[in-house]
């Protein structure tokens, strides 16, 4: 079986991802590879039970769920029938992840807009009866901009090494954040799936 195999792939990937974020293109190659081998974790799991129950596929042909799905009720493979259910309802949890759409949107359209921001940690004044109070705070800023304006008095005391990239439309989260929830899962995904039918993918 082959699903273990696509997960670690993935996980290859995920890791380079985390070590490219200085270099731009890299970063884009890198997390079109992992986007692509994180979502066909599922597609490779078809094929492994299609094989292991013998439905009569084979990965020269293509399958899709519901040719899984017939073929199972026509030879009375109940176990394959409990399979492609849970694996369905596998499949719609995992496409409500907004990773799910960026895949489609960079394997078939090009890639999806990404924002380059750094963290600077500032020091500024503050406080009552004319005291000083020091503060730190992290603060996310476009690659672009300066601290100028930012906070009256503020002075950076550090800056990132790397920078940190965003999908456009969701600006609260970190690309490798993201990516990495949607290994974990996958690779939760996987374990349960084993468990559920006593096999090692």
């Amino acid at each position: 079986m082959d699903t273990r195999n696509k997960l670690k792939e993935a996980k290859y990937f995920l890791d380079i991802l985390t070590q490219a974020q200085n270099e731009a293109d890299k970063f884009y190659y890198d997390l079109s590879a992992f986007l692509t081998a994180w979502r066909s974790v599922l597609d490779v799991m078809l094929y492994d039970f299609a094989e292991y129950y013998a439905l009569g596929f084979n990965r020269d042909v293509e399958m899709t769920h519901k040719e899984f799905y017939a073929v199972a009720e026509v030879l009375n493979k109940t176990e394959a029938i409990r399979f492609i259910k849970w694996w369905r309802k596998t499949q719609g949890m995992l496409s409500n992840s907004p990773l799910w759409r960026k895949r489609t949107i960079n394997v078939h359209r090009g890639y999806p807009p990404l924002v380059q921001t750094y963290n600077f940690y500032v020091s500024g004044s503050g406080g009552t009866s004319g005291t000083i109070s020091p503060y730190v705070n992290s603060v996310s800023l476009p690659a672009h901009s300066t601290l100028g304006g930012l906070v009256p008095q503020t002075t950076p005391i550090a800056v990132s090494e790397r920078p940190d990239w965003r999908f456009s439309d969701f600006p609260n989260e970190s690309v490798i954040d993201m990516c990495t929830k949607a290994y974990n899962e996958i690779e939760k995904i996987v374990k349960e799936t084993e468990a559920e039918f006593n096999v090692h993918l």
